[in-house]
């Protein structure tokens, strides 16, 4: 497994054992990889898991910090039962970016470091709320299409000549700042990352993801 991923193969202990392995690859995003991105990565795994579909969850910043995820990452996830300790961060790369079905950026200058890598992910690209908010019009990814087709709806649907998304779109971030505020910030994490695992895994199953 490499740093910033959650492994997707599943394990004798692994409650989703024996249940469906999909080839969708999803990346978050945050500026270091030690707070946001890990948690959001490690949500998202946790609820497609409980939905028994495994993915490949993977996550890195646009700076990269090195070193693994902040304290209080660690201890508000394992409140939720979620471990987070082996996490290290990790640079984005090109590789990451082309490779991925989903980037979810905390903010739009994340979904813009992501597009520096590869500018034809621009329909693939979103703030993390933004999907959850355009996919309310666009409804969830057809089964048995592939699932970029569903993003590049979602995409069609931005205000045309504008940034990516909106400011309530994006999470901020909470690194410096007490334990309550990273509760508050797995909590929004925990809803939109729920909220994307019950539009995906009804679609992903049986079904081309390029």
């Amino acid at each position: 497994m490499t740093p910033g991923s959650h492994d997707p193969s599943p394990t004798p202990s692994d409650p989703a054992a024996g249940l469906e392995v999909t080839d969708l690859d999803v990346l978050m995003v945050c500026s270091g990889n030690t707070c946001r991105s890990p948690m959001a990565m490690a949500l998202l795994d946790h609820h497609l898991r409980r939905r028994g579909v495994l993915a490949r969850v993977h996550s890195a910043g646009t700076l990269g910090w090195g070193g693994p995820a902040t304290a209080n990452s660690v201890t508000v996830l394992a409140e939720r039962g979620i471990a987070l300790d082996h996490h290290m961060s990790r640079r984005i790369d090109a590789g990451m970016v082309v490779g991925a079905d989903l980037v979810l950026g905390m903010t739009r200058d994340h979904v813009g470091g992501s597009l520096i890598h590869d500018p034809t992910a621009v329909d693939r690209a979103f703030i993390i709320g933004e999907v959850v908010r355009l996919a309310e019009r666009v409804g969830p990814p057809e089964p048995g299409r592939p699932l970029r087709d569903w993003t590049t709806e979602l995409a069609a649907r931005r205000e045309p000549g504008r940034p990516p998304g909106r400011l309530a779109d994006e999470v901020a971030d909470p690194v410096g700042e007490p334990l309550d505020v990273y509760r508050r910030t797995a909590e929004r994490l925990d809803g939109l990352t729920e909220a994307i695992a019950d539009l995906l895994v009804g679609s992903m199953r049986h079904q081309p993801t390029a």
